[in-house]
């Protein structure tokens, strides 16, 4: 799973005030299947790039291509409702994502992305979701900008989320890799840094970033995760990084 930063649409007009704007053509949805991936989130600053004609075409041509779009959709209940995935040895898993990055506007109160401006719809998607889960993820967009340091709010999101029963919170929006932290037990990744993006390539910390591969047992996550180093080349696409990521320990657990 991976944070989406465009829209995945040829429909649609780009915001009039943005200095930036990321769309990708209709096939993209099926080559991010073919990588390998399940879920993306689109709980983020760029997903109405486009308004929300484009992000209605992201969430139909992601579907299509068997990819399941987290963290938005036609009403706020449903943009925060966690979705469910089942693993091969049987635990179930469920994924919630939040954009805590974007001023809520229009679009937001009309539920099209999950907003950490209103956190009640996800106390709830997390209470149903610890359920029937053996884990319960969060996707999180935050923090600054190309910062190596988190912020008085990503700290007390993270701890939030985690007080109403997440089980792993993995941050995005930096575009540099943050500090790894623990909180009852639980994992928090404040920033991956990038996987794949071509718009910083004098940009040191922005040509890096770390994949994280969660155990998860019928009984829960852990006892240990992985952290694997990408580098990006020119172009912005990933190779793992020389160095191989190793096995590390959580070291407390949920009380």
């Amino acid at each position: 799973m991976a944070n989406l930063e465009c829209v995945i649409s040829d429909a649609g007009a780009p915001k009039a005030d943005a200095r930036y704007i990321f769309r990708a053509p209709p096939e993209a949805a099926a080559a991010l299947r073919q990588a390998g991936f399940a879920a993306v989130s689109l709980a983020n600053n760029h997903t109405l790039d486009f308004g929300p004609r484009a992000l209605a075409d992201t969430q139909a041509h992601l579907t299509a291509a068997g990819v399941t779009p987290l963290g938005a959709g036609s009403t706020s209940d449903e943009a925060a409702a966690a979705r469910k995935f089942r693993l091969p040895n049987g635990a179930k898993v469920a994924v919630l994502a939040i954009d805590a990055v974007s001023s809520p506007g229009p679009d937001a109160t009309t539920g099209f992305i999950a907003s950490a401006t209103f956190r009640q719809p996800f106390a709830e998607a997390i209470s149903q979701a610890r359920s029937d889960s053996a884990a319960v993820f969060c996707l999180v967009h935050w923090g600054d900008e190309n910062s190596r340091r988190t912020t008085t709010e990503q700290r007390e999101f993270a701890r939030w989320l985690i007080d109403h029963g997440v089980d792993a919170v993995i941050g995005s929006h930096p575009h540099c890799v943050q500090p790894v932290d623990s909180y009852h037990g639980c994992l928090i990744f404040y920033s991956l840094g990038n996987l794949v993006f071509d718009g910083g390539p004098t940009l040191p910390d922005w040509n890096a970033g770390n994949l994280v591969e969660l155990s998860v047992s019928l009984r829960g996550v852990g006892p240990s995760y992985r952290i694997i180093p990408v580098q990006l080349d020119e172009r912005g696409h990933p190779a793992v990084a020389a160095q191989p990521g190793r096995e590390l320990t959580i070291k407390e657990s949920r009380p």
